[in-house]
């Protein structure tokens, strides 16, 4: 029934991404043991569509011929015609529920972080002490009594729980 089982698209500047995905999806192998929910599913079949050409015949055919549809979220995403007319298309013809989103904006979650480390933290006036300064936070004892709080708090519940039934009327 389907042609290709994923549709990764993206917009021009985004191509290289939308590459290394599709590239990253095609070399992945599933662990031992485990089976796909239908046995006619090949996550291998990808397509690209990175040419932004205006929506036509040849377009909904490739989307007709998807299972799932990648979409590679940049700046440059929001605002393609181009885009918005594919993404238009497929949510017509499957559900949102086929609809995967990748952020490919500030070069992925360590660039992100680090870059969000460089911000001042409120009230302070250097750089490099923001909130994702460390991956603990800002105040890593506070974090640290949370954790132990919350698993004495779970060890003690059946305790609680055993005094709330033992009361008699």
């Amino acid at each position: 029934m389907f042609d290709h089982d994923i549709c990764v698209l993206s917009v021009k500047s985004d191509a290289e991404t939308a590459e290394k995905l599709a590239a990253s999806i095609a070399a992945y192998r599933l662990p031992k043991n485990t089976a796909l929910p239908d046995p006619e599913l090949d996550y291998r079949r990808i397509i690209l569509d990175t040419d932004e050409t205006p929506f036509d015949d040849t377009v909904a055919e490739r989307l007709n011929a998807c299972r799932f549809l990648v979409l590679i979220c940049s700046p440059e995403t929001k605002n393609n015609p181009a885009i918005l007319g594919r993404l238009a298309w497929f949510r017509q013809i499957r559900n949102n529920e086929n609809i995967v989103a990748v952020i490919a904006a500030q070069g992925g979650l360590s660039e992100a972080v680090s870059k969000l480390a460089a911000l001042p933290a409120d009230g302070a006036t250097e750089a490099g002490s923001g909130m994702f300064a460390t991956w603990f936070g800002p105040d890593p004892w506070g974090l640290l009594g949370v954790v132990v709080l919350t698993s004495l708090g779970t060890m003690g519940l059946p305790q609680m729980v055993g005094k709330f039934y033992s009361i008699t009327d």
